[in-house]
């Protein structure tokens, strides 16, 4: 029980730390945020499968967000001319250093959930995941976790398609 409130503590610190590091970074460069995004929804998607003992919900909420995301990605990547990303060598390293403490991270918890779901199940009675529920208590805050990264979506592409430094390209009809 207490590895199991440790595990989702952790997650919730990885997911404000990618959105910190999105909103801090000084970088607007498609890929750049594309790869933070996947980052912050795979800490998601591993969030919300910690709550809900279900993994078919995480995982087609995960398939739906990068989907989307890439499509919306390349969408903003064929309109904005071919430009070279202005990240400094010391960004890039706290960057980097930053994801692979992100995927090592992941990598430890999907090894060892199996034995944390296998001793809360022996402890706790299965609680079951129906569509009302995500309205109740322990969902509700993915609920809002998962409208927050999408407004936090629409504020990048709006900022993204609005700097007046990255010029559009023109549309010959």
């Amino acid at each position: 029980m207490l590895l199991m409130l440790i595990s989702k503590i952790l997650f919730m610190f990885m997911n404000l730390f990618i959105i910190t590091n999105i909103l801090l970074l000084s970088s607007l460069h498609p890929i750049t945020i594309l790869f933070n995004f996947i980052m912050f929804t795979l800490s998601s998607s591993m969030l919300i499968f910690l709550n809900s003992n279900n993994s078919l919900y995480s995982f087609m909420i995960m398939i739906s967000l990068i989907g989307g995301m890439m499509i919306m990605f390349n969408y903003f990547i064929s309109l904005i001319n071919n430009e070279n990303s202005k990240m400094k060598f010391f960004e890039l390293i706290i960057s980097i250093n930053f994801f692979f403490i992100s995927f090592i991270m992941i990598i430890y918890f999907m090894y060892w959930m199996p034995i944390f779901f296998f001793m809360e199940n022996m402890i706790l009675n299965k609680w079951s995941l129906k569509i009302q529920n995500i309205y109740f208590y322990p969902m509700n805050y993915l609920t809002i976790m998962m409208i927050l990264f999408l407004l936090i979506c629409l504020t990048l592409s709006f900022k993204m398609s609005t700097i007046k430094m990255i010029p559009l390209r023109k549309i010959k009809i």
